[in-house]
């Protein structure tokens, strides 16, 4: 008859050869996380980010680290020369040339379906530029290294979609799209966002001009950039990333210069503006429906083709007013003061096309109407007008000049001055560029 010391040990004995084995299997899950770049190791890690969603990292770690947590399978660990980051969607390598791939495979599978939830949101978000945002998700997905314009979604009210479709880029893209902050964008360590397809700047609010140019050169930028990353060298990588912004400050999120293209500016609606309702399952629906959109994206001919410049699409196809907005946004006190006087002169004077002021009638117009300070001077006119609205003087002439200053003054209604008198030099203003303002 066995003792009972014989019983434990056979009871006992099992449960051993177990924890061996489930140790086992942990160890080898470890070493599946690990890779060896050169002599260098790393781990892939998934971080928490303050919006509660979880960020694949590549982390480094100590050799002794690596083998502490991976045990006998530390030889297993996969070894590359090098990194490379290399965007595909289609035909994806995690090795490439003996290089590993920091650019990560995206899951979904297109599937022919309907997406209608997606492509409500996006004609309420983009209404006539629609077919543009469907090239810009086909280029994103079949042809990700192309330049594509700087994207900004903005709108004071609530209720708008707008960060819905933040979203919406982050669960097609999955790893390679990001959503950061103002700090993290200014911050001096970019190796969170840099190698990302997409970089989601939500609240944006931008007025550093270092910033700025960072963007709006890296928008262009066809070679390679250096990455910082705390506790690391730097080093380089291809960019090929695309920003899109996402702002309540209407009109002054981003510095925008006049003339610049490199800004696809979209005012947004509120979704009862658009006949739609806020519904609360919105952000499930277009999960559901990802693999139908991206088999549409692959079948679909694009409607705009490669312009002979440093972005894909002709500016036209993305220019808005909320853009002409920036444009007028960033000139001079002096141009703003007269671009308010010709958008008063032109809501009283509702049947004319055109405003006429030689340049001293302009001076004097906003001096009266106290737009500018006393001391201005013919010169700062002149730089506002010809250099920052565009407009030149005309050669001498008559013309008719209607003074907005003697409206206010003698609530003189129709064809007020007539004639302009003698011949004169005169700046002309039109209606359809010159009468919206913020």
């Amino acid at each position: 008859m066995a003792n009972l010391t014989d019983v434990l040990t056979r009871v006992d004995a099992p449960k051993e050869r177990k924890d061996n084995t489930n140790s086992n299997d942990r160890k080898k899950s470890e070493s599946a996380k690990h890779i060896r770049v050169g002599d260098e190791y790393f781990k892939n890690i998934e971080r928490p980010g303050k919006d509660g969603n979880f960020y694949q990292l590549l982390v480094p770690r100590s050799r002794q680290t690596v083998k502490d947590d991976t045990g006998s399978f530390f030889t297993e660990i996969n070894k590359f020369e090098g990194f490379c980051n290399v965007p595909s969607h289609l035909d994806y390598k995690q090795e490439i040339g003996g290089h590993y791939n920091q650019y990560n495979k995206i899951t979904h599978e297109p599937q022919k379906g309907n997406f209608e939830n997606i492509s409500t949101l996006l004609k309420h978000l983009f209404n006539a530029h629609y077919e543009f945002i469907l090239d810009y998700f086909q280029l994103l997905y079949l042809e990700p290294t192309r330049r594509l314009p700087i994207l900004l979604l903005e709108s004071k009210e609530r209720n708008t979609g707008k960060s819905t479709f933040g979203n919406l880029i982050r669960y097609i893209f999955q790893e390679n799209a990001i959503k950061i902050g103002n700090s993290e964008l200014s911050s001096d360590f970019n190796a969170i966002w840099a190698p990302k397809l997409l970089v989601v700047v939500d609240e944006a609010s931008l007025n550093n001009d270092l910033i700025m140019e960072m963007i709006k050169r890296f928008s262009t930028e066809t070679g390679k950039i250096t990455i910082n990353e705390k506790g690391r060298k730097q080093y380089q990588i291809e960019y090929f990333g695309k920003h899109i912004f996402i702002s309540n400050q209407e009109g002054k999120a981003l510095n925008i210069g006049k003339g610049e293209n490199r800004f696809a500016v979209f005012k947004v609606p509120t979704l009862q503006t658009s006949g739609l309702n806020d519904d609360p399952d919105i952000e499930t629906k277009i999960k559901e429906e990802i693999p139908a959109f991206l088999y549409f994206l692959k079948n679909r001919e694009l409607k705009y083709k490669q312009e002979a410049s440093r972005m894909y699409f002709p500016f036209e196809a993305y220019k808005t007013d909320q853009l002409e907005l920036y444009y007028r946004n960033s000139v001079s006190g002096v141009s703003k003061a007269v671009l308010d006087l010709l958008n008063y002169g032109f809501e009283i004077f509702s049947e004319r096309q055109v405003l006429n002021f030689s340049a001293a009638e302009l001076l004097n117009e906003l001096i009266q109407t106290k737009r500018v300070k006393a001391s201005t001077t013919s010169i700062q006119l002149k730089n506002a007008v010809e250099n920052e609205l565009g407009v030149k003087l005309n050669k001498k002439g008559r013309y008719k000049y209607f003074s907005p200053f003697k409206y206010d003054m003698e609530a003189i209604k129709d064809n007020y001055l007539g004639d302009s008198g003698s011949p004169n030099t005169f700046y002309s203003f039109d209606r359809d560029k010159f009468s919206i303002l913020e």
